[in-house]
C-alpha cells in the first residue's frame, strides 16, 4: 500500500499546485518503485522461502490493486 499511496500522494500534489509537468515524471517514480519491489521480493523470498511465496499469491498485487 505504501507505493501507490506515495503515488496517489503525488497526482494529487501535482493536480492541486497546478504542476501538470509533473505527472510527466510519474512513469519513472514507477519504474523506480517496480525495480526496488523486485529486488525487495528476491530478498524476501531468499529469507523466507515458501512461507513468503504462499504469502505473495495470496496478494493481488504490490502497486497499483490489480495491474501491478
Amino acid at each position: 500500500p505504501i507505493y501507490s499511496g506515495i503515488l496517489l500522494a503525488a497526482v494529487g500534489t501535482a493536480i492541486a499546485f497546478g504542476q501538470t509537468r509533473n505527472l510527466f515524471a510519474l512513469p519513472l517514480v514507477l519504474l523506480g518503485f517496480w525495480l526496488k519491489l523486485h529486488t525487495e521480493e528476491q530478498f524476501l523470498t531468499q529469507a523466507f522461502g515458501e512461507q513468503y511465496l504462499a504469502y505473495q499469491k495470496s496478494v493481488k498485487s504490490a502497486i497499483i490493486p490489480y495491474i501491478l
